[in-house]
């Protein structure tokens, strides 16, 4: 998932593999000129409820306790979190976009390692 710092850095939401829980919120410093900054937290994802469109939602949980819950709309990839978090002076947007990984190229760079 991608959003933005109060500073417009891009930040990126990075979520490991179940069945880990971890992930990672990377500050890339790219309109700042700022060192990236990777700020490790834990996430859940919350369980769809019958009858609904799936539409993900993600508690995420940093190191300080400090929540933000991200829902992404079922029809699109456009997300909303339930709070400007500021994890290490750094505050974040309340809307965030699913960044999907290339599932071609990444099956292509396994089978090249092969």
């Amino acid at each position: 998932m991608t959003g933005s710092a109060d500073s417009s850095d891009t930040v990126e939401l990075r979520l490991d593999s179940p069945p880990s829980k971890t992930a990672t919120l990377l500050i890339k410093g790219d309109r700042t000129g700022s060192p990236p900054k990777a700020v490790p937290c834990t996430y859940e994802l919350e369980p769809i409820q019958k009858g609904a469109l799936e539409s993900p939602i993600v508690k995420i949980t940093f190191n300080d306790k400090q929540t933000m819950t991200i829902a992404c709309d079922p029809l699109s990839d456009n997300c909303h979190a339930d709070s400007y978090p500021t994890v290490g002076g750094t505050s974040f947007s309340m809307l965030w976009h699913i960044t999907r990984a290339d599932v071609q190229s990444a099956h292509t760079k396994t089978r090249l390692r092969q």
